[in-house]
């Protein structure tokens, strides 16, 4: 990650090292005890969180299954569609010597 910002890794150790006891001292800020209400917030807070985190995975999992779909798709189209076949006649590709086929075969019914 040092790399990626280009920054010294002992620099973003310390910024993470700074942060962290940022948080600790926001954390121990306020000394009185919690209420039952301000306790179940803090639950309910933490469930959500997991929940957001379980969201964000499942968004991830979907984003790489339609990534794959789509160049799986891109694939299919250059191979009926784009690629030279030397089997057809004229090189076409599939789908275009299909077409150019039935073409053909309908002016030869007329």
């Amino acid at each position: 990650m040092a790399e990626q910002l280009d920054v010294v890794y002992s620099t973003l150790v310390d910024w993470r090292k700074r942060r962290n006891t940022m948080r600790k001292e926001k954390q121990n800020v306020s000394s009185e005890p919690l209420t039952e209400r301000e306790k179940q917030l803090m639950k309910e807070i933490a469930e959500l969180k997991e929940a957001n985190e379980i969201l964000k995975d499942a968004n991830e999992i979907l984003k790489d299954a339609m990534s794959f779909f789509v160049k799986d798709w891109r694939f299919v189209q250059y191979y009926n569609r784009t690629r030279i076949c030397t089997f057809n006649e004229g090189g076409y590709p599939p789908v275009v010597y299909r077409e150019k086929v039935a073409a053909d075969e309908l002016k030869a019914v007329a």
